[in-house]
């Protein structure tokens, strides 16, 4: 943990994107492959992969109560240093800045505590794991324990660099390794697999939700239109959430743009598992009444239940509107021109007969 938290002060004390690619890619091709891959996860400001739906559901106040114990003060006596500082992390460093370490601990070894703090329930039980992590930590080490277990990590480095730290440190090309990211959602296994140079055995998968494309701005129509010399489709855009559908036999799941689990919408289930064939579709679901969209803010309605009832659904109905297919029957049709795509997709959901499903191209694509 000792080497991991010094990279990242160096990392923050830089503003040069090439010297961060630099040094984390040095690190991650000096140290054994266990603890790179958790490096290169934790760089990317995670605890745990973006495929996962782990959270360590620990607040400000239990890991406040933790240092403060550490430290044998007062959780009030150091309210004036966590506000001049800003973050917990920061300030765990101040406040421990004396403290006597009696060991130290391997990031395999922090990942396990990361693992428990998310499966125990309970304050109590949390605060004390918390304090016993903490003992064995130095300042700095602590400090980038907090950072990361809070989301804060903040030292200048995004995903993009780390996938391309990890291209550099394995002789990689950098396309192998962004697609392999977006197609797992799980940057540890990413880079297994870079080191054993299989970045290319990495394939679409059902219930794998993958990274989503999201839209880029653009300065003028004339901007846009350079953009896609080769012609483009462009169709009107609702506002609603970014969902995929997954489907396999009668298996269905839908996920968000984060890759997690959506199940708010419950009724659009039996509509998907009613088209034949197994596949993944791209798109959004919005609110729709009457033939057309509504309001977002009817949809926030429905965001977060984990009750839904016979009302909510009655009075805020859903439709998922498909713009993509991204597998049909076995075959990955990523790299496939959109309008093969589209017509494909047109196809599968030509004979649905279910208002609560819709083909339709909202974003503008390269054909």
């Amino acid at each position: 943990m000792l080497r991991f938290a010094q990279l990242c002060e160096s990392i923050a004390a830089t503003t040069k994107k090439n010297e961060k690619v630099a040094r984390v890619a040095d690190y991650l091709r000096g140290t054994p492959v266990e603890e790179s891959a958790l490096a290169a996860l934790y760089l990317c400001g995670r605890v745990f992969p973006r495929r996962e739906e782990r959270v360590l559901s620990i607040g400000f106040s239990i890991l406040l109560r933790a240092v403060a114990k550490i430290a044998k003060k007062d959780s009030t006596e150091l309210a004036p240093i966590l506000r001049h500082l800003g973050d917990l992390g920061a300030g765990a460093e101040e406040i421990l800045r004396d403290h006597p370490v009696r060991s130290s601990l391997s990031l395999p070894q922090i990942a396990e505590v990361y693992a428990s703090l998310a499966q125990q329930r309970g304050p109590a039980v949390k605060q004390a794991l918390l304090e016993h992590t903490l003992q064995r930590l130095s300042a700095m080490e602590a400090k980038y324990f907090i950072k990361i277990a809070t989301g804060e990590l903040r030292i200048g480095l995004k995903e993009s660099l780390v996938e391309e730290a990890i291209a550099k440190a394995f002789d990689q090309t950098l396309p192998a390794v962004q697609r392999a990211n977006m197609l797992i959602g799980d940057i540890t296994d990413v880079l297994h697999l870079a080191v054993a140079n299989q970045l290319s055995s990495v394939n679409l998968q059902l219930f794998r939700p993958i990274s989503v494309m999201l839209a880029s701005p653009a300065e003028t129509p004339a901007d846009l239109v350079a953009a896609f010399p080769s012609g483009a489709l462009v169709e009107d855009k609702f506002d609603g959430i970014r969902a995929q559908v997954h489907k396999r036999g009668s298996q269905v799941e839908i996920y968000s743009r984060t890759l997690d689990r959506v199940t708010e919408f419950p009724e659009l289930v039996d509509p998907v598992r009613g088209i034949t064939g197994d596949f993944i579709l791209d798109g959004e679901i919005i609110g729709w009444r009457d033939a057309r969209a509504i309001p977002f803010t009817e949809l926030q309605q429905r965001l977060g239940r984990k009750q839904i009832d016979l009302f909510t659904s009655t009075q805020v109905p859903v439709c998922f509107v498909a713009f993509d297919l991204l597998l049909l029957d076995g075959r990955t049709l990523l790299d496939a021109p959109l309008a093969e795509r589209r017509l494909l997709l047109e196809r599968l959901l030509a004979k649905v007969a279910q208002p609560a499903l819709r083909a339709h191209v909202y974003r503008t694509r390269s054909i």
